[in-house]
């Protein structure tokens, strides 16, 4: 984390809530960069199961943190590639994935 932290220069309580992964869902506007803290919720076994994802959105990339290794995208990743790719396109796609 630390090394992704120096190479895109965001702040390290940033760094400290991706990794504390209890957050509540927010977004904070930095000076170069937009972070956003999201919970990926599904039912399983009748129990709502839910999981944090962090995403940074920067002018042209964006970098999610997920709290287990997983796909976040699922099956529509795919969808991506012939739609435009700016990096406000692809946060679009996962809050919509988070929310589904």
């Amino acid at each position: 984390m630390n090394k992704m932290r120096q190479q895109y220069n965001f702040h390290t309580l940033a760094a400290a809530d991706v990794l504390r992964t209890s957050q509540r869902p927010k977004v904070e506007v930095c000076d170069h960069y937009l972070f956003a803290v999201m919970r990926k919720m599904r039912m399983e076994d009748g129990h709502l199961k839910q999981k944090q994802v962090s995403v940074f959105l920067f002018e042209h990339t964006v970098i999610t943190f997920q709290e287990v290794p997983a796909d976040v995208c699922g099956a529509d990743q795919g969808s991506t590639k012939s739609r435009r790719r700016e990096a406000t396109y692809v946060l679009d796609f996962l809050l919509i994935l988070c929310a589904a």
